[in-house]
């Protein structure tokens, strides 16, 4: 088992091999090398180069990912690579030279137009033409460039977002505590009412007993008048009784005590007892 160093190859068309990667405006075919995009008549072949064995059969850690890293790793595998890169540098400058410039231009400026139409389907397509395209008219240094922007574009963007959602959490934040604050104050708003209104049913409490005993005294107070009262007018009615009575005792006897004055008066005068008679 082993690996290609990543930054610069690819896995080979054999088992066990790797093969470098083709340049800007080229594209990988397993039979014809690195294929011209621009004029698929134009290719060159790769050469094949072993890829770098595991020891033991496991991948090391890390794993070598650049072909200099071989220089002190694997010296004989890293001079395979050095020749395979001279020739490939060569080869590619060749089939470079036999593509016609204005035409590659052409051709490279149409298929950006044609990802810029689906530029909002396909973005990474639409980037990788407009990369190719300008760094044949701009030259490597303008590519580097953009890379460099791109990735700066990048970063500034996710920045922005992480800060916007910083933000945005931030404002939760202050919304909940305030809503916090808020339940906080009601509570203790609510915990004072409840003691005003449970003081203030001791208070009516009070006072409705206040006017139960009150009310209990006054009845007790009007049972005792009202019994007083019972016997006075009892007393009044005996009274006026008695003296009805003796109203009519007094007139009985003297009613009685005249006549028999009368009844005397009359037996004089007729001769009674006591008076001489005269004939």
């Amino acid at each position: 088992m082993g690996n290609c160093p990543s930054a610069n190859a690819i896995p080979g068309p054999a088992p066990g091999t790797c093969v470098l990667k083709c340049p800007a405006q080229f594209r990988y075919d397993m039979a014809r090398g690195c294929v011209s995009i621009v004029d698929p008549s134009v290719s060159f072949l790769l050469e094949p180069i072993p890829w770098i064995p595991w020891a033991d059969g496991k991948p090391p850690n890390p794993q070598i990912q650049s072909i200099d890293q071989l220089q002190t790793v694997n010296p004989s595998l890293y001079a395979q690579y050095t020749q395979a890169v001279t020739k490939f540098n060569q080869e590619a400058g060749v089939a470079q030279g036999r593509i016609d410039h204005s035409a590659q231009a052409r051709t490279l400026f149409d298929r950006m137009q044609a990802a810029e139409n689906v530029s909002d389907q396909f973005p990474d397509a639409y980037q990788q033409a407009r990369m190719d395209y300008y760094s044949l008219v701009k030259g490597p240094q303008w590519a580097e460039g953009e890379k460099s922007r791109i990735g700066n574009t990048e970063a500034r963007d996710k920045t922005e977002k992480y800060s916007h959602d910083y933000q945005s959490l931030q404002g939760q934040l202050n919304q909940q505590q305030t809503l916090i604050d808020l339940l906080n104050s009601s509570k203790d708003k609510v915990l004072g009412v409840a003691d005003d209104v449970q003081q203030s049913v001791t208070t009516l409490n009070k006072q409705v007993e206040d006017v139960r005993n009150q009310i209990a005294m006054n009845t007790i107070q009007h049972s005792s008048l009202k019994t007083k009262q019972s016997w006075l007018i009892f007393a009044l009615n005996a009274l006026i009784v008695i003296l009805i009575v003796y109203a009519c005792f007094l007139l009985v006897y003297r009613f009685m005590g005249g006549r028999k004055e009368t009844a005397k008066v009359t037996t004089f005068y007729n001769g009674g007892p006591g008076r001489p008679y005269y004939t």
